[in-house]
């Protein structure tokens, strides 16, 4: 079962949050505790699905600027 939680945007990037439409059918390479936000680390994505490479893409455009 999927379920999801709104985060605001810079939230979930500097977490690296899977986003929920993404984390349907994939393989998760470690045990996720109940409640415990999925990571891009815990999931096996395939980089080469167009969805998963303009998720990425979305990520880098519009990630905040790094503090100096």
């Amino acid at each position: 079962m999927v379920w999801g939680k709104i985060l605001p945007a810079a939230t979930s990037l500097a977490r690296r949050g899977l986003p929920l439409g993404l984390a349907h059918d994939v393989k998760l390479t470690r045990p996720i505790a109940r409640g415990q936000i999925v990571t891009w680390d815990d999931a096996v994505v395939n980089a080469a699905d167009p969805t998963v490479a303009f998720r990425r893409e979305m990520e880098q455009t519009f990630a905040p600027p790094a503090p100096r």
